[in-house]
């Protein structure tokens, strides 16, 4: 018996070895997933952008694996003048104020090549959209590939369309009209960065022709709808070389047929460059878009001669901004103070169909003077006052108060 007890005593400390051994190397694993997830909780918490997404947008590529959620959002109040440039009464000129947007990343990375990353959006309180929705393969720095509902790579803001990534209210006009941000279409590509050179290149549906008129070419995106035809394509890419970490420039093209249910197709043909430089407190950007649509004066609903903005689109677009903004508060680390100033060019009916006469009302400029703060990196208040004038002169002056932030 006494001998029992002793081998009973035995197998108990051997056994209870093991439980420890077991439990010891347990804490460790769990040390070692709280210490990888700081890791990637402290990388996302640099606020950074990769493959020409917003910081929010980036997240899920900077994760090991597993969910990543982030999100933005915009608050706005709008004021223009009662009076056009000529004195006379303006239309749509009451004050308002309204949640703009607000906005939900959902991201998945399943392992090191396969990303799914997506932008579910409340737009005005009552509009829900899907964004963007990407199923990336990671392959190499040099080459990448995706599919799905894609952002377009054109323009300064189109990707890069978190309020707290440029500093007046309101995303510049000639990327509202000329470059309809935010646009996107369904389609694949690759995308990746080969030395100083960042390049993104698709193919994509082609845009709705008959929504084409004479303020441009915005009601053309198909927005990846179930309902939309995909009768025809498109390719698209943008190519920025890198001087630095703060100074690039590079061009954009888009070129394909737009769809037409009850007339001839007709080619769009978009060709932009763009740059940004910063130097010090200064910090400039500029952008340069030229739209050319072949075949409009053979689309019956084109040039539908109708009353308010239908009909008479043009022949061709063009639209340019630079900008330029100082930081006051330069040597303060992610805190700044910029007081900016916009240029901006827009024509819409610059070149007309034979017989066809332009709207003189959509060739304008605007000359936006504001102020930007940003407490943090994520969180932004702006304002700003636009000068509109028109060659029809019936420009009108705004005043408008934002803010913004990105999680």
């Amino acid at each position: 018996m006494k001998y029992l007890l002793l081998v009973a005593l035995l197998i108990t400390s051997v056994a209870s070895a093991a439980s420890n051994e077991e439990l010891e190397r347990r804490i460790e694993i769990l040390a070692q997933e709280i210490q990888d997830l700081k890791a990637n909780q402290f990388k996302i918490g640099n606020n950074t952008s990769v493959y020409g997404f917003g910081p929010s947008a980036s997240k899920v590529y900077q994760i090991k694996k597993g969910v990543s959620i982030g999100g933005y959002g915009e608050i706005v109040f709008s004021n223009r003048d009662n009076e056009d440039e000529n004195g006379n009464t303006s239309t749509n000129n009451e004050a308002k104020s309204e949640v703009l947007r607000q906005i939900i990343y959902l991201g998945y990375k399943f392992n090191k090549n396969w990303v799914l990353n997506t932008e579910i959006e409340i737009e005005h309180v009552d509009e829900i959209f899907a964004e963007f929705a990407y199923l990336d393969y990671l392959h190499s720095q040099e080459i990448n590939f995706r599919a799905g509902l894609l952002l377009l790579p054109m323009g300064l803001v189109n990707e890069l369309h978190e309020p707290t990534l440029f500093n007046s209210v309101s995303r510049p006009e000639v990327e509202k009209y000329l470059i309809p941000s935010t646009w996107r279409e369904n389609g694949f590509g690759v995308f990746g960065n080969v030395g100083n050179w960042e390049y993104r290149a698709y193919v994509v549906n082609g845009m709705d022709g008959d929504s084409f008129n004479r303020t441009g070419v915005r009601g053309g995106r198909k927005k990846g709808g179930v309902k939309e035809r995909s009768t025809t394509t498109a390719a698209t890419g943008k190519f920025n070389y890198n001087f630095s970490d703060s100074s690039y420039a590079g061009f954009a093209f888009y070129a394909g047929s737009a769809s037409s249910e009850d007339s001839e197709n007709f080619g769009v043909r978009m060709i932009q460059l763009h740059g940004e430089h910063s130097v010090g407190a200064w910090d400039f950007r500029a952008l340069f878009v030229n739209v050319v649509l072949d075949g409009v004066e053979d689309n019956t609903n084109a040039m539908n001669s109708g009353t308010g903005n239908a009909g008479n689109t043009a022949e061709e677009m063009e639209g340019y901004y630079i900008e330029a903004s100082y930081d006051v508060w330069a040597n303060k680390m992610n805190k700044s103070l910029r007081p900016f100033i916009r240029y901006e060019s827009i024509n819409t009916q610059k070149s007309m169909p034979i017989g066809y006469s332009a709207d003189k009302s959509h060739e304008f400029t605007n000359i936006v003077v504001g102020l930007a703060y940003r407490p943090i990196d994520r969180i932004i208040f702006k304002a700003d006052f636009t000068k509109q004038e028109s060659e029809a002169e019936d420009g009108v002056d705004k005043v408008e108060v934002g803010i913004g932030y990105n999680f």
